[in-house]
């Protein structure tokens, strides 16, 4: 596996000299944003938190609230389920399970068009991975901006978001999820009429997915 990434790696440094050279005042736009998310990246885990742990009975609350929501088939359902985890969490001041609540709500209101909203519990969502120093909700959050920015037409900040939210999959090892974060980086460039980037972001969902 280990070897396998560093290949993919490889191409990922191979295709960013083509892009220098082949697409110079795209990256001299990008590079400035990546820079900074390596730099954020770098320094997330720093500030990191530590809490005692959760009780059981919480946890199991909470836990059964979150299975609820993702369960229902209703939307509102949905939402009272995930707003119910979110609450508990607030009033414990358990700031990991209000993070992944948020995201949770991020996720019922992106699928129903509610963009407001779910950029609201994204924004918040991040704030709270910042605070904890937590790399993976860091990087879930950021790649929530990410997709809801996109939709809002705002590719300069959503294309950000996703260079945040790639750094740290990348730092994670979490192949699938900058994959995934590469997919969706494609539709924000086509969006801001960079198709050339576009296809390159295809490109290297190819290659992670090998």
């Amino acid at each position: 596996m280990r070897h396998r990434f560093n290949k993919e790696l490889a191409a990922i440094h191979s295709n960013f000299k083509y892009m220098i050279f082949r697409h110079f005042p795209i990256v001299k736009i990008l590079l400035p944003m990546i820079i900074l998310a390596t730099f954020f990246a770098c320094t997330v885990d720093s500030r990191k938190v530590y809490l005692p742990p959760l009780s059981v009975s919480d946890s199991t609350q909470i836990a059964e609230y979150r299975e609820q929501a993702l369960s229902s088939t209703s939307p509102k359902d949905a939402e009272y389920y995930a707003k119910q985890a979110y609450e508990l969490a607030r009033v414990l001041g358990r700031l990991p399970e209000e993070g992944k609540a948020l995201l949770l709500l991020y996720e019922i209101y992106y699928d129903n068009g509610q963009n407001a909203k779910a950029l609201e519990c994204a924004t918040k969502a991040s704030h709270i991975g910042d605070t904890l120093g937590d790399l993976r909700l860091c990087a879930e959050s950021y790649h929530a901006l990410g997709n809801v920015l996109s939709r809002f037409k705002n590719n300069p900040i959503a294309a950000k978001n996703f260079a945040d939210s790639f750094i740290l999959y990348f730092r994670l090892n979490d192949t699938m999820s900058v994959t995934n974060v590469w997919r969706d980086l494609a539709p924000a460039y086509v969006n801001a009429n960079i198709f050339d980037s576009a296809m390159i972001a295809v490109g290297r969902c190819k290659v992670f997915a090998k």
